[in-house]
């Protein structure tokens, strides 16, 4: 299939028809599933069209993923220089997350990073800001996630050295 957008948002479609999306479209450069009650993705499916395929922008915000499947993702994204702006806000993600994240920064070519509306704690913003500064992010959002004044101070002291 030639499909290069893919805008689902805000659906009740599920893990299933995920799958069938991922195995069907290896020529999406843009993926929007937000808001589909997604928990379970294969993530094979999805790690392969990101690191083989031609995907560039991926949107899983709003679903219940946690930490684990987002481990996973960001393990399968650690070749692909194709991945420009990777959104999962209000995904139940929290600092756990990070460590894996920092392993990889060198090696990801994200522009852009959405995670919002996540449980980000002092300690996790400083271990986020040190990806941004590896990694080149040019945006993030991380709006309504928790941290405070002393995290965010911490964070902007370490990366201005």
């Amino acid at each position: 299939m030639n499909l290069k957008l893919l805008n689902i948002e805000n659906n009740h479609i599920g893990d299933m028809f995920v799958n069938d999306i991922l195995y069907n479209c290896a020529n999406l450069t843009y993926l929007n599933l937000s808001k589909n009650g997604i928990n379970k993705i294969n993530l094979e499916m999805l790690n392969d069209l990101c690191s083989k395929g031609k995907l560039e922008f991926l949107n899983i915000s709003n679903n219940p993923i946690g930490d684990d499947i987002f481990k996973t993702l960001i393990n399968g994204f650690k070749h692909s220089q194709k991945i420009k702006t990777l959104h999962v806000n209000n995904c139940n993600i929290s600092d756990i997350s990070f460590d894996i994240i920092l392993n990889y920064s060198s090696t990801m070519s994200l522009d852009m990073l959405g995670f919002s509306g996540n449980n980000i704690t002092d300690d996790g913003m400083d271990l986020l800001f040190h990806f941004i500064c590896l990694a080149k992010v040019k945006t993030i959002d991380v709006s309504n996630s928790n941290f405070t004044s002393k995290g965010l101070f911490k964070s902007y002291i370490a990366i201005s050295k």
